[in-house]
């Protein structure tokens, strides 16, 4: 809010904000911690697949990727219910 004040008042008091670049060094950050949780925790964690991952959630999914999920999550869920009905019907018929 100050900063916002002293924008109008003295525009050139502002330091110029560079993002250039900021992309590629969060990714770079979040590849090299993932990595390191990984090899803490014991596991085999190779950069390159874990770098590759991080570059596939950046990108945004269109209409029919979001879709396409949708309807993958509802066939889950059909089986899964379906997969309770058996259970309960076995239940019943062996009583």
């Amino acid at each position: 809010m100050l900063q916002s004040a002293w924008r109008k008042l003295w525009p050139d008091c502002e330091p110029e904000r560079d993002f250039e670049g900021f992309e590629e060094e969060t990714s770079v950050n979040v590849v090299n911690e993932i990595v390191t949780l990984g090899q803490n925790m014991g596991l085999e964690v190779n950069e390159d697949d874990v770098a590759e991952l991080v570059e596939d959630h950046r990108q945004e999914l269109s209409t029919e990727d979001l879709v396409e999920l949708q309807q993958e999550q509802v066939k889950v869920m059909q089986q899964e219910h379906s997969g309770e009905e058996e259970e309960e019907s076995e239940d019943v018929s062996s009583v």
